[in-house]
């Protein structure tokens, strides 16, 4: 009984096996040669970029093996910076608090009080400043050192500024820049917290500053979308009209080279209301999609770089 039973498989497998191989070749025969090309950052973008990096021109490379680190009692993140013992500090919203990531834990240094902790730098003596929203409050963090209380403000009042979105600190001249809105102004603290107005920008938001190698004062907007050049306190120049709603960063290349990041969002928008009236909670720009701009600035010359049409930077 046994040994028939195994016949009987035996004879299933083999016409299974003759009537598969049939059919791939009567399927084979039916399909036809496809050719995909994948050449571009836009073409690659909606893969898995796991382990790996691609540039502009659509060149793969070898890339960071990125981790995750679960930051809680936040909900939103607004700047980082690095502090010189590899620990990093996160200024979050909407209960404004400074968060430390040291060796994948987090804590909390401090607390404002603030609906978010909108920009952070490295300044005097290693101290680290913090500016916030909705009533522009500047905090300073000796070395960055926390342990969680609350913040003390820093600094004198900014007048007319609702909104911090970044800050620069100009290493040379011992200069904090603070962008604010919504008047666009640009302000210039000394080591005492004594500010006064370093540029007065034809928008509502100056949304972003870098320092340029010749130790002047970059500063970029949001409504016009417009990068100034500040020569001295009040003169400032339009070096560039992007074609969008407003420059979201600004970084300066090791020889001198500019690097602006702008967004464009199809349609008008406004700033989010929060509690009291303030217009400038949420940010400076819309939390959808869009278009992402990518300039270099070399030489006098502005070359796009980039256009990724799927999200903003």
């Amino acid at each position: 009984m046994r040994t028939r039973t195994l016949t009987s498989l035996k004879s299933v497998l083999s016409f299974a096996a003759v009537a598969a191989a049939s059919l791939t070749a009567a399927s084979a025969g039916a399909v036809g040669t496809r050719t995909f090309d994948m050449s571009s950052l836009e073409d690659l973008s909606s893969g898995d970029l796991t382990g790996v990096a691609v540039d502009s021109r659509g060149t793969v490379r070898a890339g960071l093996q990125l981790g995750k680190t679960t930051v809680d009692g936040a909900e939103s993140a607004w700047q980082s910076v690095l502090l010189p013992d590899g620990s990093v500090l996160i200024g979050t919203g909407s209960e404004g608090k400074i968060m430390r990531v040291s060796n994948g834990q987090v804590s909390v240094a401090a607390t404002t009080g603030q609906m978010a902790v909108s920009a952070m730098t490295l300044a005097w003596n290693g101290d680290v400043i913090a500016g916030s929203f909705p009533a522009a409050k500047l905090y300073r963090l000796p070395k960055g050192q926390g342990k969680g209380e609350e913040a003390k403000e820093w600094g004198s009042k900014l007048e007319g500024a609702e909104a911090i979105w970044d800050m620069a600190y100009d290493e040379k001249s011992k200069s904090l820049y603070v962008a604010t809105g919504p008047e666009g102004k640009v302000f210039r603290i000394d080591e005492s917290g004594r500010p006064q107005v370093h540029c007065d920008a034809d928008d509502p938001h100056v949304t972003s500053l870098a320092i340029a190698q010749d130790g002047k004062l970059l500063v970029g907007t949001s409504g016009k979308a417009l990068l100034y050049k500040v020569d001295a306190p009040g003169r400032a120049n339009v070096i560039y009209d992007f074609d969008a709603d407003d420059v979201s960063n600004i970084a300066v290349g090791k020889k001198g080279e500019i690097w602006v990041t702008a967004n464009k969002y199809g349609g008008s928008f406004s700033l989010p209301k929060a509690p009291g009236g303030f217009s400038g909670a949420g940010s400076a720009r819309p939390g959808r999609g869009g278009e992402g701009l990518l300039y270099r600035f070399k030489d006098g010359v502005a070359e796009e770089m980039e256009s990724y049409k799927k999200s903003h930077f």
